[in-house]
């Protein structure tokens, strides 16, 4: 049965023609017809009056904040302000790094460094504090991006709802950012980092000290060169967290010859609500030894993986191990789903994985408009797509071969007996790890 509308005005142009017309070839008669057509009509010429009405209400509107900007433009010419008498206005202001630090401890402060070179730590203690470097906003993943101010030192914060904001660092010391005490929410925009020379172990984001918790936004950074087997850890020092992320958004960034991972990790009471990580570039010619994936999140409630482009070391995908691309998995009871598509993969051993054999969930398969494993992105030199088990429940899967064996036995497998791997749409018939007998 079709729509009974009272209005057309929210259907597009081409939703209405399809209605329309799906609407007219659903009788064949004269007298139907007829009748559809007066409808069209009817309604179309009601929605013409309402717009009539709303346009002239508009205009009304128009003229009376004419009217009051007229008043507010008289008040402000009959003060007659005499700028001759403002001289600090007119006077460049001589700041020094110590004059920015100390505005860095204050709540609510905004501060401005365009073209600047810092040789400091920043230290931002007090919350709602913007440091803004007012670069040009290009893209980090075509390397576009463009900062003027440049900061060579480690990233220290305590405060909470830290917003950083185009700024190139190079860091100092083995983690580039650190928190030094209790807070939560940290936004990262347009930002370079690189990790120092001589750096044995270097680190760029380090959570470790049960300080930080909330939410995590990444948006169009670059990330280069760090060493570590670490390259980010949100809130642990890789650890069992004991407070929680809540979403967690990385978009837009290159993260360029690093040779670690990054890992998201949620409670199993109180799980990340959200992971996002969309449109990124992840490459590099060399993986550290225990690299295990270039993204992990785990203990989550849903996943967005949309538009991102994985490139390992040449050769990982015939190499012994189990290096990937993307890890995600759940022990939390509630339900989990992951969107997963247009993700292109190359030079991996695994590229998406998900565990689910003892002691791990299911994703929720069942839930079709939050989850969709789709392999329709690019996939060259990975030995295996998709792998939806870990390894054999009775120990004798060795690490080298985990991810290319094992069991689904999830703790919800009475709800979803079926293996993940066979919801997977895999148009390009990508090889994918299945269940042992």
């Amino acid at each position: 049965m079709q729509t009974i509308h009272k209005s057309f005005q929210d259907l597009s142009e081409g939703d209405f023609n399809t209605y329309v017309n799906a609407l007219l070839d659903g009788h064949p008669g004269s007298d139907q017809r007829k009748h559809a057509l007066s409808y069209l009509q009817h309604i179309n010429s009601a929605d013409k009056t309402t717009l009539t009405a709303d346009k002239a209400a508009l205009t009304t509107k128009r003229g009376d904040h004419q009217k009051k900007q007229t008043i507010i433009d008289n008040l402000i010419e009959s003060h007659s302000f005499d700028f001759s008498r403002q001289t600090s206005l007119f006077t460049a202001q001589t700041v020094t790094d110590a004059d920015i630090s100390t505005l860095l401890t204050q709540d609510n402060a905004e501060v401005y460094i365009k073209g600047r070179t810092m040789l400091v730590d920043i230290i931002i203690s007090g919350d709602n504090v913007l440091l803004d470097g007012q670069g040009n906003e290009g893209s980090a993943r075509t390397e576009k991006l463009t900062n003027t101010t440049s900061v060579t030192g480690q990233i220290k914060i305590s405060g909470d709802n830290a917003v950083i904001r185009g700024i190139d660092f190079t860091s100092t010391s083995e983690y580039a950012l650190i928190f030094t005490g209790a807070c939560q929410n940290i936004t990262l925009e347009d930002c370079q980092f690189v990790a120092g020379a001589g750096i044995a172990d270097s680190k760029w984001f380090y959570g470790a000290g049960n300080y930080f918790q909330g939410n995590v936004t990444v948006t169009n950074c670059r990330v280069q060169d760090f060493n570590s087997w670490m390259l980010a850890d949100f809130h642990t020092g890789s650890a069992t967290p004991v407070i929680p992320l809540k979403k967690v958004r990385i978009n837009k960034c290159f993260f360029k010859n690093n040779a670690g991972s990054i890992a998201a990790r949620g409670m199993i009471s109180d799980p990340i609500k959200l992971f996002e990580a969309k449109d990124n570039k992840f490459e590099t010619t060399n993986f550290y030894t225990s690299f295990w994936d270039f993204l992990e999140c785990n203990n989550v409630l849903k996943v967005v993986a949309t538009g991102n482009e994985m490139i390992g070391a040449v050769g990982t995908h015939t190499a012994a191990g189990k290096k990937g691309g993307f890890q995600f998995w759940s022990r939390s009871p509630r339900p989990w789903t992951l969107k997963f598509a247009n993700n292109s993969m190359k030079n991996l051993k695994v590229g998406l994985k998900i565990a689910t054999n003892n002691t791990f969930m299911s994703p929720n398969t069942f839930d079709e408009d939050d989850h969709n494993i789709s392999l329709d992105g690019t996939v060259t030199d990975v030995a295996y797509a998709f792998s939806g088990v870990y390894k054999k429940n009775d120990g004798s899967t060795t690490s080298v071969n985990k991810w290319q064996e094992g069991d689904y036995t999830p703790v919800n497998a009475s709800t979803y007996p079926s293996y993940v791997g066979t919801s997977v749409v895999n148009p390009n018939n990508y090889a994918i790890v299945q269940p042992s007998a």
